[in-house]
């Protein structure tokens, strides 16, 4: 991350470890979930006028997820997952 670019174009970055790792969790698993079930298909699919379409999507849990990384999210993410009946 160029810090002093980030700092001319007026962004903000700041390290903060651990302050959002349950939210990010969760909107990790919310983004997950919506993919298998093609939300974004559905939603499309809704506004067209074109009739009643057939949009497919897969069920989301039971499934084995993997977790690449050794950071705060991924050692915080595996609950999430199982909580609601992933296998790691």
């Amino acid at each position: 991350m160029d810090v002093d670019e980030a700092s001319i174009r007026g962004v903000i970055v700041m390290n903060t470890p651990g302050a959002n790792t349950i939210a990010t969790a969760e909107h990790t698993m919310a983004l997950l979930l919506a993919m298998c079930r093609n939300v974004a298909r559905h939603t499309a699919a809704s506004r067209r006028p074109l009739g009643p379409q057939k949009v497919y999507g897969r069920s989301a849990l039971p499934q084995t997820i993997g977790i690449i990384g050794l950071g705060e999210l991924a050692r915080g993410w595996p609950h999430t997952a199982r909580d609601l009946g992933c296998r790691l």
